[in-house]
């Protein structure tokens, strides 16, 4: 059956999918019929007007199954930057498995990953839509830099790989929001995403160190527990396609410092974030972005991200690859890179189900993001 668009943006009238929709409108191949969409006409219209090539304006409640579903089945992709997922994507999505959809987000939230996959990884598989989660600042640079640097080392035995973040940028509201929705609940352990079980993985980062291989001060990273998962996932899938990133390949991720005074200052300044936020988000709420608002455009463009990833092999081989961008990675690299995840679904192919970045679109998204700015490079030792 015909389908009105090629592609639809859902979410587009917050802060993110704004951004979102203006990097689509400059990327956006000729000929594309696209469309926005959200709950609330007037904000769409007002942004459709800013856009060119224009989109058409669709009005829909991401509660709606029906609505959603209709959604789903009118457009060959469907992008989202609603939030937090666990509450507005699970309608969406599952109209998208069900009537062969391709779909990708910016999420981080790994529990409604993992619910994802047990709910619609196998209807995926068999109406070949590539539902394809984590496309942002989660997880696209751990994903793929993790990737780069597998290849690069020899194959058929053991490969470990760690990444190293600094980064600095901004905090918008739909990002606040969400990671208040999850401050109560428990993160999944080291192997919740893996698609072949019976995985061992290193536990998550609690302490500060110094480690020898990214030579550097070391303090837990706030987006590790998201973005190990999203990797390991990637490692898993790619083995169970006939294409291992080592035997076995084991993956770690920290934030580095300038230092151990700053690790430790790092440490102590997460644990107390998640402990406030679980157990007292009432005074932590007035202090962040309401939805809808985020930081200043040049807040925005005076922020930057580096991710450092340091493979080994068994052998005694080693990689290093080095992923970094200016302006904030959560607001301008994330738009960015869900832009060039949202084009790859418009002209790529793949098998269907629950992927991750690297699994559904490999070495070629590198390529896409270079050509955006992104410098990306592998280099052997």
């Amino acid at each position: 059956m015909p389908r009105t668009y090629d592609l639809v943006l859902f979410g587009a009238s917050g802060f993110t999918g704004r951004r979102a929709a203006a990097r689509l409108a400059e990327r956006m191949p000729a000929g594309v019929r696209w469309a926005i969409a959200g709950r609330r006409r007037q904000p769409l219209e007002d942004l459709a007007a800013t856009l060119s090539p224009t989109p058409d304006v669709l009005v829909a409640d991401a509660l709606d199954a029906e609505a959603t579903a209709a959604l789903a089945k009118d457009t060959r992709v469907l992008v989202s930057t609603a939030g937090p997922y666990a509450v507005l994507g699970n309608a969406l999505v599952a109209g998208c498995a069900a009537s062969g959809t391709h779909w990708c987000d910016i999420t981080g939230e790994v529990p409604w990953i993992r619910d994802i996959v047990a709910r619609h990884h196998g209807q995926a598989r068999e109406t070949g839509a590539r539902i394809v989660p984590a496309c942002g600042f989660d997880s696209i640079p751990s994903d793929l830099g993790a990737l780069l640097t597998a290849r690069a080392l020899p194959q058929g035995q053991p490969i470990d790989v760690i990444g190293g973040f600094r980064l600095k940028g901004g905090l918008n509201g739909g990002t606040f929001a969400t990671a208040l929705h999850h401050a109560n609940h428990r993160w999944p352990g080291p192997a919740a995403l893996d698609a072949v079980p019976g995985a061992i993985h290193p536990p998550d980062r609690r302490t500060v160190t110094f480690d020898d291989r990214l030579a550097s001060w070391t303090a837990p990273f706030v987006m590790a527990p998201t973005n190990t998962r999203v990797v390991r996932r990637s490692a898993s899938l790619c083995a169970e396609d006939g294409a291992p990133w080592g035997h076995p390949f084991t993956y770690d991720e920290v934030a580095l410092a300038k230092g151990r005074g700053r690790a430790l200052a790092l440490q102590w300044g997460l644990a107390a974030a998640h402990w406030a936020s679980a157990r007292i988000p009432a005074l932590v709420r007035p202090w962040g972005p309401a939805p809808g608002d985020g930081p200043s455009e040049s807040t925005i463009m005076g922020g930057h991200f580096a991710g450092i990833f340091v493979g080994t092999a068994a052998n005694g081989a080693s990689a290093r690859t080095v992923f970094q961008r200016s302006g904030d990675p959560g607001n301008e690299g994330t738009t960015r890179m869900l832009a060039a995840a949202a084009i790859a679904l418009l002209q790529g192919r793949g098998p269907g189900g629950v992927r991750t970045p690297a699994n559904a679109f490999g070495p070629a998204l590198a390529d896409d993001l270079r050509a955006d700015g992104f410098h990306i490079v592998t280099e052997v030792a």
